[in-house]
């Protein structure tokens, strides 16, 4: 009988999947290839390039075997050739690049150096730049207006501010125009988010302020985020987190091991079951704590991967939208591996039964069991129709 004997599992089509970004979604097969597939699950692109990102205003950087990086658009072509050391991002129309002498500059989706590669340094938004005598400086983006700066490290633009750390490691802010406008003194300020950014006071505690520099929010987490959708992850003294809005008030209690920013009205928590699942901005948890591993929403859909270790992508009320398991097994006949693989255990066991079909003639002495294993399939097929 165990001649019968078929041994199933599952198993994912893909060995790493991502969210959907500028409607496609990055994959990458078992056989090592990286491609594309779109909300149907249908690979628009297959390609041979060793690394490729989300694609973002229509195009998606992608990294040769050379080592060298380019971009492609949404049919897979090669629009912006695999030439820069380093490409990121395209914002607003232009990317920031580095080119074979260590130098930034910024192209436009023509691959057109707008901005020349001649800045030892770049960053996004309103650039800053490091010249070859180390001095810290800021330009625009579509002009090259330098104005000098005394600061030892600044940050990106946000909002219209940027972080800028003085001679005494403290932070502080300035505008476009090169003022001061928030002291250095704090020993930490991050990025501007929903007209609030965070900041660490000298006894290492986390609060917030505006852009007046208004301690809006006051120092007393051990940890706070930046907000997003007008809540902020707060952590507190036990080491758990929550959310409080931008007056301040704890929103959602500090009660979850893991949580992530809110993303089209829900945002990823862990419970204490190492388990994730989504609540809403009222906290209640609206699909359960039941995944190993989840991911923000992103036009509509989120990435998870279930207790199976399988990929999957849901919608907002937890239902299956991509079902990305393979569903196999295998029949040793001792003399030969019989292996079959279908989308569905519905059509693995339709491919049982006509391996059965095919062994009966040969199997005589065995034949009641071979009508058994039959009739016991083809019933199983009845329930899960």
């Amino acid at each position: 009988m165990n001649i019968f004997k078929f041994e199933d599992c599952v198993e994912s089509k893909y060995i790493c999947v991502k969210s959907f970004f500028d409607g496609l979604a990055f994959i990458r097969n078992e056989e090592g290839k990286i491609g594309y597939i779109d909300r149907t699950g249908k690979e628009v692109i297959v390609s041979d390039y060793e690394f490729a990102r989300d694609f973002s205003e229509g195009l998606a950087i992608v990294r040769s075997d050379q080592g060298l990086y380019g971009y492609i658009n949404k049919e897979g072509k090669e629009v912006i050739p695999c030439k820069y050391k380093y490409v990121g991002d395209f914002s607003k129309g232009l990317a920031a690049v580095k080119n074979d002498q260590n130098l930034y500059g910024y192209i436009n989706k023509e691959g057109e150096e707008i901005i020349p590669c001649k800045y030892k340094y770049f960053y996004e938004c309103l650039a800053i730049v490091k010249n070859k005598m180390n001095k810290l400086s800021y330009i625009d983006r579509m002009r090259e207006k330098v104005i000098s700066c005394k600061y030892i490290e600044i940050g990106d633009f946000s909002e219209g501010l940027a972080a800028v750390q003085n001679r005494q490691d403290l932070y502080g802010c300035i505008n476009k125009e090169g003022k001061e406008v928030i002291p250095c003194k704090y020993l930490f300020v991050g990025s501007f988010h929903e007209g609030l950014a965070a900041v660490q006071n000298k006894q290492g505690l986390y609060g917030c302020i505006n852009k007046e520099g208004k301690e809006v929010i006051s120092c007393k987490y051990i940890e706070i985020g930046d907000f997003s959708e007008d809540l902020a992850i707060v952590q507190d003294e036990q080491g758990l987190y929550g959310y409080i809005n931008k007056e301040g008030k704890e929103i959602i209690p500090c009660k979850y091991i893991e949580v992530g920013d809110f993303s089209e009205g829900l945002a990823v928590v862990q419970n204490d079951q190492e388990l994730y699942g989504y609540i809403n901005k009222e906290g209640k948890e609206v699909i359960p704590c039941k995944y190993d591993e989840a991911n923000e929403f992103h036009e509509g859909l989120a990435l998870i991967k279930d207790v199976a270790g399988l990929y999957k992508f849901i919608d907002k009320e937890g239902n299956v939208h991509l079902d990305f398991t393979i569903y196999t097994s295998k029949l040793n006949m001792g003399y030969e591996i019989i292996k079959l693989k279908a989308n569905s255990e519905e059509e693995l066991i339709h491919k049982k039964i006509e391996i059965i079909k095919e062994l009966k003639n040969s199997l005589n002495n065995l034949e009641n069991t071979v009508y058994e294993k039959l009739n016991s399939y083809q019933k199983k097929i009845g329930s899960i129709k």
